[in-house]
């Protein structure tokens, strides 16, 4: 199986490349530079630029050219590019995959992305731009498309060392999760049977992150 990481070049999609990597996938390093996703070149690794500023038909000819069987989609602009990046860039990845017949797609959101009165909330009221992106992308993959989707929504991010210890389904603030934890149950999760059309949320946890997949 091949996969397609959409933004490789950032803290999870690389993790998340080298885990997919390790589990024997071959990967496609999807990124909006060349130079950064080439450092992730390797013998089952294959950088390739894919800016999801650009149009669906620009995507979609990247899609059709790599011919990737799933796409794990884990671009963000951190802030500096909310509508075109977050929001509608993972609307037009949607759309390219549906145009090129590609149905698994894995999304990386947000805990309470789709939870609204959340946001003026204390730790979400200063992420509202952050969280309604998010939901619009969200939303979009439920309600607007025909993809086989699987939404992961973690906590807090932190760059802690993985401890390959996680809770699914339920989560706790005050664990936040490793980056590579999050990248771990990403890789998990594409080829995953039982999370088919499922929203789930993650923190730290107890449970290793294959019988936490597997738990769902």
């Amino acid at each position: 199986m091949k996969i397609l990481v959409v933004g490789a070049s950032g803290r999870v999609g690389a993790s998340t490349v080298k885990k997919l990597e390790l589990a024997g996938y071959d990967v496609i390093a999807g990124g909006h530079t060349r130079e950064r996703v080439e450092e992730l070149r390797s013998t089952h690794v294959q950088p390739v630029v894919v800016d999801v500023t650009r149009s669906t038909d620009e995507l979609a000819a990247v899609l059709t050219s790599t011919k990737p069987d799933a796409v794990i989609f884990t671009a963000g602009s951190r802030g500096k590019n909310l509508l075109q990046v977050d929001a509608f860039g993972a609307v037009k990845m949607m759309q390219a995959c549906e145009d090129t017949g590609i149905k698994r797609f894995v999304m990386l959101s947000t805990v309470g992305s789709l939870d609204p009165d959340l946001w003026d909330k204390p730790g979400f009221a200063q992420l509202k731009d952050y969280m309604t992106a998010k939901w619009f992308a969200d939303q979009y993959l439920i309600t607007c498309t025909s993809l086989d989707f699987t939404i992961l929504q973690p906590v807090t991010l932190s760059e802690e060392p993985e401890a390959g210890l996680v809770q699914l389904g339920t989560y706790d603030f005050a664990r936040p999760n490793s980056v590579h934890d999050v990248a771990a149950v990403l890789a998990n999760l594409v080829e995953a049977h039982n999370v088919s059309h499922q929203i789930i949320v993650m923190s730290g946890g107890d449970i290793p992150v294959k019988d936490a997949v597997e738990a769902l």
